[in-house]
């Protein structure tokens, strides 16, 4: 059933929107049609919007669909813009398939990292990301097996092969049992995001000021452990920037395409 846009606003309670006048924002949404520009609107008032307002069901229950539509997308690159992101991409069961073997030895065997399958959404997502940000603040941090003749260079061969915008000085990797966040070279802060399939890594780099998102693949996400920002299996360029947006902000939503 479509929504009303010309739902009395008297109905919605403005006492968490103290100091603005809300009634002219929501009267904003309502006429955006007409060639007005959110880019207009003071800096508080896009913020309120945007963490606030569009989260509010009380009214976006009564806002028209597409309205709704033109300001998450809207905002969402306001928010994607404003806001200096470092990006850190770990690599098994992310960027690409971690096949799990009950022989431990086979991950020792010549090849088995390098023809790991890709996770093509993924990487596509973040090469979109790359073309339209500063490629410097996007890295790739895994973890290897230091003891492996084969694991390093292996994982170097197959981000040249399949996403080689991220260039060598951008590629950490961190022998195995160690924590990610100790091979930054400086504090961590909300704005330092880590995409991981790993509950204890992404647990262990919020701890130290980060900011998590898990990224679902077909053996993680089953006991429900992780209570933060999630990336579905399916990744689109959109569903990427959003997860973005959102997690600057310390909501909790799970996004796909």
């Amino acid at each position: 059933m479509e929504k009303d846009s010309t739902v009395d606003s008297s109905e919605i309670s403005y006492a968490k929107f103290e100091n603005l006048d809300y009634q002219d924002i929501f009267d904003y949404m309502l006429s955006y049609e007409r060639g007005e520009s959110y880019q207009n609107l003071p800096e508080i008032v896009k913020q309120k919007i945007y963490d606030d307002f569009l989260r509010d069901d009380s009214i976006t229950s009564i806002i028209d669909e597409k309205i709704l539509n033109h300001f998450d997308k809207e905002f969402t690159k306001y928010y994607q813009t404003k806001q200096n992101k470092n990006l850190f991409i770990d690599m098994d069961g992310t960027l690409c398939d971690f096949i799990p073997c009950s022989d431990v030895d086979i991950l020792y065997e010549e090849g088995y990292f390098f023809n790991l399958n890709p996770r093509v959404e993924f990487i596509e997502a973040i090469k979109g990301y790359i073309k339209e940000n500063n490629p410097d603040n996007v890295y790739i941090l895994s973890n290897y097996l230091s003891d492996s003749e084969f694991a390093y260079d292996e994982k170097n061969r197959w981000l040249d092969k399949y996403i080689p915008e991220v260039k060598n000085s951008n590629r950490i990797f961190v022998p195995c049992g160690e924590d990610k966040s100790d091979y930054i070279e400086r504090p961590l802060s909300k704005s330092d995001i880590l995409f991981d399939d790993y509950t204890q890594n992404l647990i262990n780099w919020e701890k130290n000021g980060g900011k998590g998102v898990k990224v679902v693949n077909n053996i993680n996400n089953k006991k429900g452990v992780w209570k933060g920002e999630k990336l579905e299996q399916k990744v689109s360029k959109d569903s990427l920037e959003k997860v973005l947006a959102s997690a600057s902000h310390d909501r909790k939503n799970v996004y796909k395409i």
